[in-house]
């Protein structure tokens, strides 16, 4: 039985994984009304934050493949997802008003 239990851990750590990048991208796409609104664009120029945004992924991706080499992937993408995953939730609290937010992080 534990077999069977451990052959899902690693499909499961790559759908976590994959819905954190989409739900990423699925976010930028939904506030581009918001970003045009707030800075006075048009969505044509407030689209350039998405691409930007994959554009910072594709260039990590060779030196995280250097630092996995070295480390472990494992390792490296459990510190990752907890590093996003902290900073987001302080994101969160910080825009409801609860607790600390990213900023107050490195003051």
């Amino acid at each position: 039985m534990k077999t069977h239990q451990r052959k899902w851990l690693p499909f499961s750590a790559i759908a976590i994984g994959l819905f954190s990048a989409v739900l990423d991208g699925s976010m930028i796409g939904i506030a581009l009304p918001q970003i045009s609104k707030d800075f006075s664009l048009d969505i044509s120029k407030a689209a350039w934050v998405s691409l930007v945004s994959t554009i910072t992924v594709v260039a990590i991706l060779l030196p995280a493949g250097n630092m996995s080499d070295r480390i472990g992937r494992k390792r490296l993408f459990i510190f990752t997802f907890f590093k996003n995953h902290s900073f987001n939730w302080c994101c969160y609290e910080n825009e409801y008003g609860v607790g600390y937010g990213y900023d107050d992080i490195w003051r």
